[in-house]
């Protein structure tokens, strides 16, 4: 029995931490995001004014700084539970985020 609880606690502890991993393809509001998660730090590019992205994942939510060729600002995005879609919101340089940018994905690496 002891063997067993310790297989399920192992394998509903590794399935969280690979469900917390929100690396791959998002069809978005500005073309398709390429997000790579390293621990907690993202990075991203997409092909919109050669965009790209530098965040932090906390739980569920994505916070930091998107840059253009013409421009910077702050971004957030709220993940769902399996990190399939994300709401989000943008904003140039140090305003709130507050314009729309969301997110489904396409495809995992």
């Amino acid at each position: 029995m002891k063997n067993y609880v310790l297989a399920l606690f192992f394998l509903f502890f590794c399935n969280f931490l690979f469900a917390q991993n929100l690396s791959g393809i998002y069809h978005t509001d500005f073309n398709d995001l390429t997000l790579h998660q390293n621990g907690n730090k993202v990075f991203g590019t997409y092909k919109y004014e050669n965009g790209r992205i530098e965040g932090v994942l906390n739980g569920h939510t994505l916070s930091g700084w998107w840059y253009q060729s013409n421009g910077k600002g702050k971004f957030v995005f709220e993940f769902n539970s399996d990190f399939s879609k994300f709401n989000g919101k943008w904003g140039y340089n140090d305003a709130v985020p507050s314009s729309k940018w969301n997110g489904t994905r396409l495809k995992t690496p």
